[in-house]
């Protein structure tokens, strides 16, 4: 198993013999399978002017000690794993799920690392960009209506906000701000801060140099949705 540090997709820089126009492109950028169902489809294209090689690989995700992990599994598995895509062209990529991914009473959580891989040797030195993305994939629960239920808490030593989710489903979490009474802000991200599994409890520092606000209230985005609430603080020691 190891800790999963960032959110993709992100760019790798690789050292190659030869520059490459190749472009990778995947397709949905999250993944949902029905408890009915056995597979779902992931689409890659080649938006370059150089065919492309990629491998996918499936990793279980889950969170603990409030921090991602991933490891290697075969409750699904990507078929096919290794592929060459022709420039302009894209191909379609089957995630199957194996007899032993079965639905529980929360949704399962996966993702796939899609890795453009290094083209052969050729040509003058140069650098190489390839991509590698980060797919998220859920298996639906077995409850019939799976939801986030989710706490809040800003924790003081060291400061940061805790987020435990009891409920059967994730929750995505964006826009993220704690605000004071004056309307002063503390943003965490203005985009997407990540995820909380279901069953997980996740924690994101707060800056050390700014007091916690005893009337503070949470901005933020769950799973695209506005909240607006007020959040206590609890002794974090």
């Amino acid at each position: 198993m190891r800790r999963f540090d960032g959110w993709m997709p992100f760019f790798a820089l690789i050292l190659a013999p030869a520059a490459s126009a190749a472009g990778l492109q995947v397709t949905p950028i999250t993944l949902e399978i029905a408890r009915e169902d056995t597979s779902a489809v992931l689409w890659l294209a080649n938006t370059g002017t150089a065919p492309l090689q990629a491998q996918v690989r499936v990793m279980e995700w889950t969170q603990a000690d409030h921090e991602d992990r991933l490891a290697p599994t075969r409750e699904l598995v990507a078929s096919p794993p290794m592929l060459e895509v022709a420039a302009g062209a894209r191909q379609l990529v089957r995630i199957v799920r194996t007899s032993g991914a079965t639905p529980g009473e929360r949704e399962r959580s996966f993702r796939l690392l899609v890795d453009e891989l290094p083209g052969q040797a050729g040509g003058q030195g140069g650098v190489q960009f390839l991509m590698r993305y980060s797919v998220p994939v859920f298996i639906a629960a077995g409850d019939p209506q799976p939801a986030a239920q989710l706490q809040w808490r800003l924790r003081d030593q060291p400061p940061a906000l805790e987020v435990t989710n009891t409920g059967s489903a994730r929750a995505q979490l964006s826009e993220v701000a704690i605000v004071d009474a004056a309307g002063a802000r503390t943003v965490l991200s203005g985009g997407l801060l990540g995820y909380v599994l279901a069953g997980a409890q996740m924690r994101w520092p707060l800056p050390p140099d700014r007091p916690l606000p005893a009337d503070a209230r949470l901005h933020a985005r769950i799973n695209g949705e506005p909240l607006d609430r007020p959040i206590a603080i609890v002794d974090g020691r």
